[in-house]
């Protein structure tokens, strides 16, 4: 167990997201403080690594996720922050579970007054990996009217929207934000940077 902790602090990984003990298996008193899941048998310890998996391994760039394009008035401030709001909201309202990745910029080279958020996710506890065309267009009707309920000065551009993969995503916005999603509440920040959308969300606003 010191070697697998001290490879953790040496890759910069958080030690106390990773301890998995058989639970006839005794933690030292001085790991005790370090969050940690216990297993029964083999069939377990593949649930809990499946679990971890869904959560902190990437989506490749192959994967689909939903593109959001926003217009916005010219004398805005903020207006990229709310609508990636606006959509987390909606993705709390769907009650998301899973990893949600927010990528986000402004649109400069199309005509007018436009930014786009990009969604991916990997949804938990379900056989599909990946939400349908269905289930976006749902998210999509939710944040148009979680911008009409705060009377936002930005307007959902729906035929501008579409799906997007993730290297698409890449090439044209900025990552702003990794987090892990149960039945619709934000349990974990996994890039609490600056620029992480995230970090700066309440489902109460």
């Amino acid at each position: 167990m010191s070697y697998e902790i001290g490879y953790c602090h040496g890759i910069g990984r958080r030690s106390d997201k990773t301890l998995l003990l058989r639970d006839d298996d005794k933690i030292p008193f001085n790991y005790r403080h370090y969050r940690h899941r216990l297993y029964k048998n083999k069939r377990e310890l593949r649930r809990h690594i499946r679990d971890f998996l869904d959560i902190y391994e990437p989506l490749s760039d192959d994967q689909f996720g939903y593109s959001f394009a926003f217009e916005f008035p010219s004398s805005a401030n903020g207006f990229i922050t709310q609508g990636a709001h606006s959509i987390f909201h909606a993705l709390s309202q769907k009650g998301l579970t899973g990893r949600c990745e927010c990528y986000s910029g402004t649109l400069y080279n199309i005509p007018g007054n436009l930014f786009c958020v990009g969604v991916m996710i990997r949804l938990g506890n379900s056989k599909e990996q990946s939400p349908d065309y269905k289930w976006w267009t749902e998210v999509q009707q939710l944040v148009i009217a979680n911008i009409a309920k705060k009377e936002l000065k930005i307007e959902l551009q729906e035929p501008m929207s579409e799906l997007n993969t993730k290297k698409a995503m890449k090439e044209w916005l900025l990552p702003s934000g990794i987090a892990e999603f149960s039945n619709g509440e934000i349990t974990r920040i996994l890039s609490p940077d600056d620029d992480c959308h995230f970090a700066s969300f309440n489902n109460s606003d």
